[in-house]
Order: structure tokens, then sequence, then C-alpha cells
């Protein structure tokens, strides 16, 4: 019997991490601590499975790359919405500060571009 790694195409992978990267950023936007707990478990336990299943590392690889950059492209939709909504206001929002959501979103955006790089030389060798 063909084990699930073997039959499952690393584009179809990377699909459904990006689609639920932009899923736990929408649920990182509505339920904040909610969602952060979501994703420190998720975290958990694709580390698990990574670090028992050896077969399944590429797979993990390839999908939380997907994960990690629909994340950050959500964080960043949203920081550029914030930016464009204040910036007609006279204290820009209160005085918004919208560095941390900025720089969080470029860094999972680079962590997810680097793993998505890292897992396209492990696919192909």
């Amino acid at each position: 019997m063909a084990d699930r790694a073997d039959t499952q195409s690393p584009a179809l992978a990377f699909g459904k991490g990006a689609i639920g990267g932009v899923g736990a950023g929408m649920l990182v936007a509505m339920v904040p601590i909610v969602g952060a707990i979501g994703l420190v478990l998720a975290l958990l336990m694709a580390t698990r499975i990574a670090l028992r299943q050896t077969e399944r590392r590429v797979e993990v690889l390839v999908v939380g790359s997907g994960f990690m950059l629909g994340l950050g492209a959500l964080l960043l939709y949203g920081s550029w919405n914030v930016i464009t909504a204040c910036r007609e206001t006279s204290d820009f929002c209160g005085d918004a500060n919208v560095v941390p959501l900025l720089v969080g979103a470029i860094v999972v955006l680079v962590v997810g571009g680097a793993g998505t790089l890292w897992s396209l030389r492990v696919v192909r060798q």
C-alpha cells in the first residue's frame, strides 16, 4: 500500500498549507488568543510529525512553507489595510502602531519563502 506522502503531490501539499495559513491568519485576526494558541499547537504537532515520522518530513516542510506564506500574506494585507484606513484620519486611528504587525508579516513571509526554496530543493532531489 502506498504511503500518503508518496501519493500527494508537493503542489497540492503546498496549496493545502497556504489555505490553512490564510485560515489561521483569519482566526488570529478574529480571536487573537485562540488563534495564537492554535498556531503554537499546530507548530508542536508539525514538529512531532517531522521528528517521529521521518518519511513525512518533506511533506511537513512543504505544507509548513505554504502555511507560512499564506499566513504572512494575510498579515501583510491586514497591515496594509490598517495603514490605508488610518492614513485618512487626523491622528492615524489614535496613533495606531502598525509596525509590529508589519514586521511580523515580513518575518513570516521571509521564513515561508526560505522554507519554500528549501522544500523545492529537497523535492527535486
